[in-house]
């Protein structure tokens, strides 16, 4: 599990930002990396414990969600190991429901 939000000033709220990684930030395209940073607030074991996932979004519909909401929780769209599930309709088959259960 990742958080996604808008910049490093969102992110220093909720994980600890060693100098390190601004240079591998500028290393990327904007929102092409994901930093595993440790958590300022241990969160549940499940998600993570000590660490947590960021990655700064550049999509206008994300961003407007972050800006919204605040940090957003998200997971990619595959099962553990697999190819992302990039249709809708991939996303059922691999569910196990019926392809007109998924959206265009």
């Amino acid at each position: 599990v990742s958080l996604a939000v808008r910049n490093l000033e969102q992110a220093a709220e909720l994980v600890e930002i060693p100098a390190m990684a601004y240079a591998l930030i500028d290393a990327f395209p904007p929102g092409g990396l994901s930093l595993i940073l440790p958590a300022k607030v241990p969160v549940d074991a499940r998600l993570g414990g000590g660490a947590v996932a960021v990655r700064c979004v550049v999509h206008p519909t994300a961003l407007a969600l972050v800006d919204a909401v605040g940090p957003i929780t998200a997971t990619s769209a595959n099962i553990s190991g697999e190819a992302p599930a990039l249709e809708t309709h991939d996303c059922a088959a691999r569910l196990g429901l019926p392809l007109d259960s998924a959206g265009p």
